[in-house]
């Protein structure tokens, strides 16, 4: 095994878990931070503990392949930009991250799987140089197994191998012919490998990597769900995103999908559109846009979309052209609350729903029948009503899972974020970062509330938006 000493750098690791969320909670996800990471080719984008990205592409001019971390503050990782492909794996730990290295043999360029571990800041290059193709790639298990895929053009030959982290010859797991490898991710089982192989038709086996396990089997094409419940997601070949409840039994949830990631608690879904950042609970229901590029990159069309490991922040990433960008974000849950006035005998009361609306449609006597729903605007539940001399107000929260709510009721600018009514926390060690802000707006004119099933409409009274950015939970 080959030790190459790099600069020493303090980097703290964490390991976190998922921060957990209930389906309301879902359904009020907001982004509320963004930072661009890379414009290029990008090919994937995972996070490392301690706040940073890795971002695996190629450059527009020349074509060349890069593995770059954001931000560019790790040393060891300027390995990244002399690889000979943009596929890199991140052990489960969040410490070592493989990579293969563009190298030199007999004057011919090959591929040598590097490890880069950043407690000690030092790189290792693993087993012998292999050919450079387009079919390497590389997984690493939830039980430390690093797995890698390449290929043999001579013969010519799909390889897949489990590496020997203390410098031994890798093993050979599986050899396929008439293909090219595609992808490999963990599978459903520890020490379980899923191999796609891009033949005639895309087949996805599930090989162990365990010394004395049988022949691979063929899995389906879904993703397995992180938490053990069998479900799988999937994205077919029409751009039909399909939760799998069973073999013989899935739902449509979207379509015009490229791409989707379960939480890593299996508890939601990120899916991205060709412009559109979507999430869903891990049912599938009340889709709920979180983000749409189409002012910012109006010549990019999104690809790829990923978690980070405590899934409070997501990345996401899309081509235009020759070239593309990437993004990373922050989530937080936004809660809207609002007062509307009604007449002193309107029956307003506690969990009525409300509408807010600009048209009614009215009877002959000039009572309201029901709203014209295409005016709607947003949806409240009554949490409290306040008696007063002008009338009943009502207290409400706002309900459902679409976005832009603000945006349709408010024609105020949001407080300057100077002003009091946010908290500031660092965590970490890291800088300070924003946990939650109150803002107060003030509403469009022209709208009512209406109450659900009777002849009664509010007007507004004030309106408030809560937004708390979603913290990691350390083990």
């Amino acid at each position: 095994m080959r030790r190459r000493s790099l600069l020493p750098l303090a980097l703290v690791i964490m390991s976190s878990s998922a921060f957990a969320l209930d389906q309301g909670e879902i359904n009020q996800l907001v982004l509320v931070d963004q930072t661009e990471l890379a414009k290029m080719m990008v090919d994937r984008v995972a996070y490392l503990p301690g706040g940073f990205t890795v971002v695996g592409g190629w450059l527009e001019w020349p074509a060349t392949p890069v593995v770059l971390c954001v931000p560019n503050t790790i040393q060891a990782m300027q390995v990244g930009l002399q690889v000979a492909s943009p596929r890199f794996a991140i052990s489960p730990d969040g410490k070592r991250l493989a990579l293969w290295k563009r190298v030199s043999i007999g004057g011919q360029d090959r591929a040598e799987l590097n490890i880069v571990h950043f407690e000690s800041q030092m790189v290792t290059g693993v087993g012998e140089p292999v050919p450079i193709t387009q079919a390497m790639q590389l997984a690493w298990l939830s039980d430390g197994t690093l797995v890698y895929a390449t290929e043999d053009l001579q013969r010519p030959v799909g390889l897949l191998y489990a590496v020997d982290l203390t410098g031994g010859k890798p093993r050979r797991l599986l050899e396929l012919h008439q293909g090219q490898w595609v992808d490999l991710r963990p599978g459903s089982a520890a020490g379980e490998v899923y191999a796609v192989w891009g033949g005639s038709t895309p087949t996805t086996y599930a090989v162990s990597c365990q010394a004395s396990a049988g022949a691979p089997r063929i899995a389906g094409a879904g993703v397995p769900a992180p938490d053990g419940t069998g479900r799988t997601l999937e994205v077919d070949v029409t751009g039909a995103l399909i939760i799998g409840l069973s073999a013989t039994e899935g739902v449509i949830v979207d379509r015009g999908v490229r791409a989707a990631a379960w939480r890593p608690d299996g508890q939601a879904i990120l899916y991205v559109k060709d412009r559109q950042v979507m999430v869903t609970a891990g049912s599938g229901q009340s889709p709920r846009q979180l983000g749409d590029i189409s002012q910012a990159a109006p010549d990019l069309f999104l690809r790829g979309c990923g978690w980070s490991p405590d899934g409070v922040g997501i990345a996401y990433w899309g081509v235009a052209g020759n070239t593309g960008r990437a993004w990373r974000a922050s989530l937080g849950l936004e809660r809207i609350l609002a007062r509307f006035m009604f007449a002193r005998e309107a029956p307003v009361k506690a969990d009525d729903r409300l509408w807010v609306v600009t048209k009614f449609q009215k009877d002959v006597m000039g009572n309201i029948i029901e709203p014209v729903w295409n005016t709607l605007k947003a949806q409240f539940i009554v949490a409290r009503i306040l008696r007063t001399p002008e009338g009943v107000m009502a207290e409400s929260v706002n309900a459902g899972s679409q976005t832009g709510v603000v945006d349709r009721l408010s024609a105020g600018p949001i407080k300057s974020e100077a002003q009091p009514g946010h908290i500031t926390i660092g965590v970490g060690g890291q800088t300070s970062s924003l946990w939650t802000r109150t803002s107060a707006l003030q509403f469009r004119p022209g709208l009512q509330a209406w109450l659900e099933k009777t002849k009664y409409a509010g007007q507004p009274q004030s309106l408030q938006v809560e937004r708390h950015m979603l913290l990691s939970v350390e083990k």
